[in-house]
């Protein structure tokens, strides 16, 4: 699965890319219908208590992609709460679609 990532008003180091990359291969575990991600990392200036982080990511997959925007303090747990709500929607998808599989097979006569 390719993971783009863009980085907007800070530098993208070797851990931050790491640990993007780990949990993005963990959501891949969790549907492994992922085509491609792109994230977004962001330093937003001009806040009084300090500078503020927020990770955006959409998840490329067969039929409507997945979407999630995430702010902290802390860059790696705006990541963390990004890759948490992320997968909560993936696996809320997997199920609403196993269920309509079953459903689907029950009509049947």
């Amino acid at each position: 699965m390719p993971i783009h990532i863009t980085p907007h008003h800070l530098t993208l180091t070797a851990p931050l890319e790491t640990l993007v990359r780990e949990k993005f291969i963990a959501l891949s575990r969790i549907n492994k219908d992922i085509l491609a991600a792109k994230v977004i990392l962001r330093r937003h200036h001009g806040t009084d208590g300090g500078p503020t982080f927020s990770a955006s990511a959409r998840i490329t997959l067969p039929g409507r992609d997945l979407h999630a925007h995430a702010v902290d303090g802390d860059l790696y747990a705006a990541i963390r709460i990004l890759a948490n709500l992320l997968s909560r929607r993936l696996r809320k998808r997997k199920t609403a679609s196993m269920n309509r599989t079953k459903r689907a097979f029950a009509r049947r006569p």
